[in-house]
């Protein structure tokens, strides 16, 4: 995988900004209830919602967050959209070095389309590959 420290991103405006933390402790819902977050999205020509939730290799999503995504997805399909969560994963261990998240992995992928998803495995591509080829179905 590819990774960076050194590359300006030109389509993030603001460095600073994007790299300052928010934290949502205080809006802690009781017990293991807290927001979550998603890494990317995409919204594709008025048919189709694509979620992106990148990891570290091998850790799981937590079970929370699955369910957020999951629910989000199926939730947004019931307009007619097809909606996909794409979970990704990186090899990158050290916080300060960009991830390159064209180059990363697809471990999973969940599908929803009228109201109803599950999720799927896939072969192996790279989240670059697995977003356009989502696309392209959307084009079909």
């Amino acid at each position: 995988m590819v990774a960076t420290n050194a590359r300006k991103i030109p389509h993030i405006r603001n460095m600073a900004r994007f790299n300052q933390r928010v934290d949502f402790g205080e809006l802690n819902q009781g017990e293991n209830r807290r927001p979550t977050d998603i890494d990317g999205y995409i919204e594709w020509k008025n048919k189709a919602h694509i979620f992106i939730e990148v990891k570290l290799l091998n850790t799981e999503l937590p079970h929370g967050q699955r369910l957020a995504l999951e629910r989000l997805a199926t939730d947004c399909s019931h307009s007619g959209k097809y909606a996909i969560v794409i979970v990704a994963e990186h090899t990158i261990l050290t916080p300060d070095i960009t991830i390159m998240s064209e180059h990363c992995v697809v471990r999973k992928v969940y599908q929803a389309k009228s109201g109803i998803g599950s999720w799927v495995q896939i072969e192996p591509v790279t989240l670059k590959q697995a977003v356009d080829k989502t696309i392209k179905y959307c084009d079909a």
